[in-house]
């Protein structure tokens, strides 16, 4: 049994490092239950954070983001007026808009109207209690 396990975890190795192939991976999967998929680190962190946002974030605000959200962040192009477009995954609406309340001096969501609707009910809510 230590022998299969073994083997199980250098097919998986191997597939996670791109090193085995789609022949390799058929054997062991077929070997499994029917319902039985390998998903990269990237398609777990997808499935773990399925809501999509977009914004566009200045120039000097790109490297904290990248320290906040880590892979979660994915860094487009320059717009007209210099600002970057991003796309940032997370849990659902309201947290994300939670988590990225305090970035509007350098961050603006542009989409989903939901994210962007928690946002102003967060706005609201802060400005009742500190005026």
């Amino acid at each position: 049994m230590e022998t299969e396990v073994v083997r199980h975890h250098r097919v998986i190795e191997r597939w996670l490092s791109g090193a085995a192939g789609p022949e390799e991976f058929a054997v062991f999967a077929d070997a499994h239950n029917p319902d039985f998929a390998l998903c990269t680190p990237a398609e777990v962190d997808r499935k773990r954070t399925p809501l999509e946002i977009q914004a566009v974030c200045a120039p000097h605000g790109i490297g904290l983001l990248r320290m906040v959200l880590g892979g979660r962040l994915e860094v487009g192009g320059s717009t007209t007026d210099g600002r970057i477009e991003v796309v940032i995954r997370g849990h659902n609406e309201y947290a994300l808009a939670s988590e990225l309340a305090g970035l509007v001096e350098w961050l603006e969501v542009t989409g989903p109207p939901g994210v962007r609707d928690h946002l102003t009910s967060i706005g609201n809510a802060l400005v009742e209690r500190y005026g």
